[in-house]
């Protein structure tokens, strides 16, 4: 085999090389970058659901009934505000779901604050009474 002939193969060699080198870079690069901007988004979203798991292990509420004023009182006990967007009432006669807006004053309470509020519609003796929050907390009072 002659010199040249050689020096062409080997030169064959290096391109081939140097072809295989780039589509590895421009196939195998690119996957590895969208693959972290993935796992990326995976702790994201995770990150994001402990903390919507946290704040819903800090809301704390206290519901009481005042059979007298037919009124109910909801303390917030917890340490973060919250916002309370129903209230549920059962008795004898069947289940009132009450948007809170129709009910109380202040929808959204902070650590420490309460609210005492009459329902507009006259309600018979509650068995159970019902207060859902914003991030899907329910707190219930039984007389």
């Amino acid at each position: 085999m002659s010199s040249r002939t050689r020096k062409r193969k080997l030169q064959a060699h290096v391109i081939g090389a140097l072809i295989a080198f780039a589509i590895a870079v421009t196939t195998i690069v690119p996957l590895i970058i969208i693959n972290i901007q993935v796992i990326n988004r995976g702790y994201n979203a995770l990150d994001i659901a402990r903390m919507h798991h946290e704040e819903r292990m800090l809301e704390a509420i206290k519901v009481t009934y005042n059979e007298t004023y037919k009124t109910i009182n909801i303390t917030n006990i917890g340490g973060i505000t919250v916002r309370i967007i129903r209230i549920w009432i059962k008795n004898n006669t069947g289940l009132y779901i009450l948007d809170a807006s129709h009910i109380l004053n202040d929808v959204e309470l902070t650590p420490g604050e309460s609210t005492t509020n009459k329902p507009s519609k006259p309600i018979p003796e509650p068995e159970l009474i019902g207060v859902e929050t914003s991030r899907a907390n329910i707190f219930y009072y039984s007389p």
